[in-house]
């Protein structure tokens, strides 16, 4: 048997005329129009109803306002009627005047019986609370932040102690622990690297290789008396659209800091 093909029908939203999928009444052509049908007829019960803070005018839900609820023609309007109301609305908190600025602020009853409500932030209390030490007259003081010098780049950088007072750090930085492990990582050099260092030594040129530049990373050689960088690129891996966008990006940082950036492919050097 073939497949029933059901008659006909026109969209009660947009009026195009369809076949509908599935046997029974289909009234709308897609998801889309049936969503705009289910707006429109709930617009069309809405009703008008006028704020309770500022008297603007705007239309709810009927069902919502049974509930209690659509009261207000915003969350701000809402807000400011709840702070302006006494009793439940405000919660049953009550006033109380802070011991050290004089403002007037909200707590709660159950904090004003223990005696606690007695100032209005944290930013009062340690100047006017016997208790409350901070710094170095604080009992569980720990003696701040430590100095230290970074294992690559010599900067100088702090950090705060542990729970247990001691604190294990030797780069100022993410980039300076990468490059760390790379320059150790490449204790033997690759066949290019060993040419290019043969062919400067020949030259004459003192380079200092696997040198870390802040900012920019760890390049394969560096001239100190030209400020240069040289570079050996393999074509294998940089010969990618990504890596030459990053090798730009590297080399526009090293010009930044006066650094020229000389970059000599691999198969040169063959």
């Amino acid at each position: 048997m073939g497949r029933r093909i059901h008659s006909q029908v026109r969209c009660r939203v947009c009026e195009i005329a369809f076949f509908p999928k599935f046997k029974g009444p289909r009234r709308f052509c897609s998801r889309v129009c049936y969503e705009a049908d289910c707006a429109q007829r709930r617009r069309t019960r809405l009703v008008d109803v006028v704020c309770k803070h500022c008297g603007t005018s705007f239309r709810a839900d009927p069902w919502k306002l049974a509930r209690g609820e659509s009261q207000f023609c915003s969350t701000a309007c809402s807000s400011r009627y709840n702070a302006a109301s006494n009793g439940i609305k405000r919660r049953n908190r009550v006033e109380r005047t802070c011991e050290a600025c004089g403002r007037v602020f909200l707590a709660w009853p159950a904090v004003v019986k223990i005696g606690s409500a007695r100032f209005c932030s944290r930013g009062c209390a340690p100047q006017h609370q016997p208790g409350v030490r901070a710094g170095e007259q604080n009992p569980a003081w720990r003696g701040g932040s430590l100095t230290f010098t970074c294992a690559l780049c010599g900067t100088l950088f702090t950090r705060k102690r542990s729970g247990k007072g001691n604190v294990r750090v030797k780069f100022c930085s993410a980039s300076c622990r990468t490059s760390h492990t790379v320059i150790h990582m490449h204790k033997t050099r690759t066949i290019p690297e060993r040419r290019m260092a043969r062919l400067l030594e020949m030259l004459g040129v003192e380079v200092i290789p696997q040198h870390h530049i802040k900012g920019v990373g760890t390049v394969d050689f560096f001239v100190p008396s030209e400020n240069v960088a040289v570079e050996v690129d393999g074509v294998y891996w940089h010969g990618t659209e990504k890596r030459r966008r990053l090798d730009a990006v590297r080399d526009a940082k090293a010009t930044a800091l006066g650094i020229t950036t000389v970059r000599v492919p691999d198969i040169e050097l063959v």
